[in-house]
């Protein structure tokens, strides 16, 4: 599952972490290590790429990065809400660096599991740089679940990478 343009980007995301000394983190729901996957498909991947971590469940989400029970009830799994924290508290929890990105998300790829609010195709993305929080929030309408993760790991390194290239 890829294409031409995940590889492309994501050997282009790789070279400038390198280059910057930029350490690359990410915290992964419905993407189920997509994106970790093909940003660790690139050779020399581990002297930027740290860690990824999927938390599929809430309750896997609670106990790796510590997302309160409360938030999940309050905003449900796929908010914007739980995004920011996934891409937050992987950091708190796993890095000492002072010099990082961490990339999550969390979403409705279907076919099951959405409803009138958040439909099948709902997502949220949050990109943690250095402290500075951006979420996105992006409706995949009429997918597949395999397009949906597709698009959504393409969203995830194009953006990484117009992150890191405004420094």
């Amino acid at each position: 599952m890829g294409s031409k343009l995940i590889t492309f980007q994501a050997i282009e995301l790789l070279k400038i972490l390198q280059e910057k000394n930029i350490q690359l983190y990410s915290a992964e729901s419905f993407t189920g290590g997509l994106f970790s996957y093909h940003i660790t498909s690139i050779s020399g991947s581990s002297r930027s790429f740290i860690l990824g971590i999927v938390t599929y469940s809430n309750h896997s989400k609670k106990d790796l990065l510590d997302i309160p029970e409360i938030i999940l009830k309050k905003y449900g799994s796929v908010s914007e809400e739980v995004s920011i924290l996934m891409a937050k508290n992987i950091i708190k929890n796993y890095s000492k660096s002072d010099n990082y990105i961490s990339v999550s998300s969390t979403g409705l790829a279907g076919p099951k599991g959405g409803n009138i609010s958040k439909p099948v195709g709902t997502t949220f993305f949050s990109f943690n740089f250095n402290g500075s929080i951006k979420t996105i929030n992006k409706k995949f309408n009429n997918l597949d679940r395999t397009e949906i993760r597709k698009r959504s790991v393409e969203l995830m390194i194009s953006e990484a990478l117009k992150i890191i290239k405004k420094i």
